[in-house]
């Protein structure tokens, strides 16, 4: 089992790199490599404690790194300067971390905002969707609002896929790793970078899921 001071350790190691001027694709792309290689190492946390506050940590980075190495249509955006949106749905397990990772940083040229939602109403406009899994009795719901939409979806059980989400970042055996169903990505009309697709499970689901 992972002791609590080995994963204290890798978040603080974690925020000191993200606190870095990466400058460069390369440079992201090491620092995500980096991200999942400490969480498939070092003795991963199991069951329960995959939901702990400093799991969460590592999971802010990753939806930060997502917004580097996903691609939305043009159209999505009003002008230049508008910002990506990472959206929080329900009961947010972040704390500060999310605004953490994104301060003054910029992903393909801008700014990154964190909202968080208690109702579905403006999900749609969010580019990245995180919905925990205590919101899983909501499915439904949020999946109706954000219907041919072009957001992002990102869960943390295994389910969440089979029910028409798009990324999940779950245990996978001894360690967290990320499953992408690469058709629901594409039906969200989102291009995800040949590096990202390269560190995920890759599955494809066929047709969407038919809902009354």
């Amino acid at each position: 089992m992972l002791r609590s001071i080995d994963v204290a350790l890798l978040v603080q190691d974690a925020r000191k790199m993200l606190q870095r001027p990466f400058q460069t694709v390369a440079g992201w792309i090491s620092l995500f490599v980096w991200l999942l290689a400490a969480a498939h190492s070092a003795r991963p946390v199991p069951g329960a404690a995959l939901a702990s506050a400093k799991d969460h940590q590592i999971k802010a980075a990753y939806l930060f790194n997502f917004a580097k190495f996903v691609e939305w249509p043009k159209a999505v955006f009003a002008d230049a300067s508008s910002p990506i949106t990472i959206g929080v749905f329900g009961r947010d397990p972040f704390g500060g971390d999310l605004e953490l990772m994104v301060r003054n940083k910029t992903a393909g040229g801008r700014k990154v905002e964190i909202k968080r939602f208690e109702q579905t109403e403006g999900l749609a406009a969010c580019q990245i969707l995180f919905i925990p899994a205590v919101e899983e009795d909501r499915w439904p719901e949020i999946f109706a609002a954000i219907r041919n939409s072009t957001v992002l979806t990102v869960g943390e059980t295994a389910r969440f896929i089979e029910e028409g989400g798009i990324i999940s970042l779950t245990p996978a055996g001894k360690k967290v790793g990320i499953t992408i169903d690469i058709d629901a990505a594409e039906r969200a009309r989102l291009v995800l970078s040949s590096h990202l697709q390269n560190l995920a499970v890759i599955i494809r689901t066929g047709r969407p899921k038919q809902r009354k």
